[in-house]
């Protein structure tokens, strides 16, 4: 599943990248940084010189792999690059009840088209173990984010691990079957 060592020269689709803070975006939880008039408690939202506006909000420091095409990454094309989350398999995926889950799930990576079987964890990319780098674990494409670094120079240390040519195939095609659900007619809509 993983080229040895990491070419640590480029980003591609299928890095994980070590400790990238993404955010957390809870709408009710979003604190505006913006003057409110004297007197008042309202809160008006006025955009800066860019129509952006300022505020905080909380982030949580994860390993993440590269979702963005290869293409959009060379030569940073893309200002922004979308990642998602690296999760590890917690304890209760080895216990006996889901078993037949986890065989599942490790067996989920390769889409097949042709009728023969289901699709399961559609949303997921399963991780085999890395030694001592990565434990096994899974993306979660629902925890599609984009982010925006400066530079690759700021990524490029943090590159941990990178997927063979055909495991990022897979990985390739599930993402492009995760969205376009081509198993699932579109709903009539209202």
């Amino acid at each position: 599943m993983y080229q040895l060592p990491p070419d640590k020269s480029d980003l591609r689709q299928g890095d994980v990248l070590a400790g990238v803070d993404l955010p957390v975006i809870d709408h009710s939880a979003i604190t505006y940084e913006v003057p409110r008039p004297l007197g008042t408690t309202d809160l008006i939202l006025v955009p800066d010189k860019s129509g952006r506006f300022r505020g905080s909000l909380r982030f949580y420091r994860c390993d993440v792999m590269v979702m963005s095409q290869c293409c959009d990454l060379v030569n940073g094309r893309r200002a922004n690059i979308c990642v998602a989350a690296v999760r590890s398999l917690t304890p209760d995926w080895h216990e006996d009840r889901n078993k037949g889950m986890l065989a599942l799930l490790r067996d989920s990576n390769r889409v097949v088209t042709d009728g023969s079987q289901v699709n399961a964890f559609v949303q997921y990319f399963h991780l085999d173990p890395l030694p001592s780098v990565i434990p096994e674990g899974f993306v979660d494409f629902s925890t599609i984010t984009s982010i925006r670094y400066p530079g690759r120079p700021q990524l490029l240390p943090l590159k941990k691990a990178q997927l063979t040519d055909t495991a990022r195939e897979d990985l390739r095609i599930k993402i492009a079957y995760f969205f376009a659900r081509p198993d699932n007619p579109i709903q009539p809509s209202g």
